[in-house]
């Protein structure tokens, strides 16, 4: 097994060579807990230590408290950074009459390339009629989703992403946080094998007994996607666990990189 990769890590290296992605991220203060840093430079800062090209964002404002100031902040980011930044227009469901809008606002920017769904932030089951009208929409856009998944939850389980999944082939999924806890991991692993639009990403199951060496060996390889929520979680955990992880140097590449970039070339968003 080649594991240059954990050398380097330990070794104190940066990683501009991995053309690294980071598939899951937010931007800015959170309502409910406090974290030092959440300011786009500051995000950016941290990626230039370890070596991450380039973060793909969904605002904290925009998938809880209002989504349209979300989006805008998330242009401004773009704007400042547009060889950094990757965006997810995010929306909520219960407001189905701002879809188009939204859309027409911004998703004909290059650095959108997909949307973010938080169901439970925004109460408002995936399986529901808007989100539905959503993912008709998305099919005609495409793109990706990127979903926030939790087991347990009434708005956003596996079982309920499996549904869509099923029903929308040509679209791909990106299940956050693989559900959260081990039996939803384990579960996400089984769909992400099951459908060819289906991933999952490494963040937030760290509250599980799962090891990322786990997911490697039960889910397809090149469905896993490096995500850190970053900066909901510390960027450094999320990819610490990558680079030191008992994988050979191909997997890490994968995970945190070609993977994404592969899902972008292969469910290439339409409106330009």
């Amino acid at each position: 097994m080649r594991n240059d990769i954990t050398k380097r890590a330990l070794a104190g290296e940066k990683f501009n060579d991995l053309h690294i992605v980071d598939a899951h991220c937010h931007m800015g203060t959170y309502y409910n807990f406090y974290f030092p840093k959440a300011d786009i430079e500051e995000m950016i800062q941290d990626a230039d230590i370890l070596g991450v090209e380039k973060v793909c964002i969904a605002p904290h404002t925009a998938i809880s408290c209002d989504y349209k100031l979300g989006n805008r902040q998330l242009q401004e980011a773009i704007d400042k950074y547009p060889d950094r930044v990757y965006g997810m227009l995010t929306l909520n469901p219960n407001y189905p009459e701002e879809f188009d809008a939204q859309f027409e606002s911004y998703y004909h920017i290059k650095q959108f390339t997909g949307i973010k769904l938080h169901n439970g932030l925004h109460n408002y089951p995936i399986t529901g009629e808007n989100c539905h009208k959503l993912f008709e929409k998305l099919r005609l856009s495409g793109g990706y989703v990127l979903a926030h998944t939790w087991e347990g939850s009434q708005t956003c389980s596996i079982p309920m992403c499996e549904d869509i999944i099923r029903s929308y082939p040509d679209i791909a999924f990106i299940l956050g946080h693989s559900g959260g806890l081990s039996k939803s991991v384990a579960m996400s692993a089984e769909v992400v094998n099951k459908y060819e639009n289906a991933y999952l990403d490494t963040s937030g199951f760290e509250y599980s007994d799962t090891w990322i060496e786990e997911i490697a060996g039960k889910a397809d390889g090149t469905k896993i996607l490096f995500g850190s929520d970053y900066p909901f979680h510390d960027i450094r955990g999320g990819i610490s666990r990558i680079l030191l992880a008992a994988l050979d140097d191909d997997v890490k590449i994968r995970i945190l990189s070609s993977n994404f970039n592969d899902l972008l070339k292969r469910y290439t968003k339409l409106i330009k």
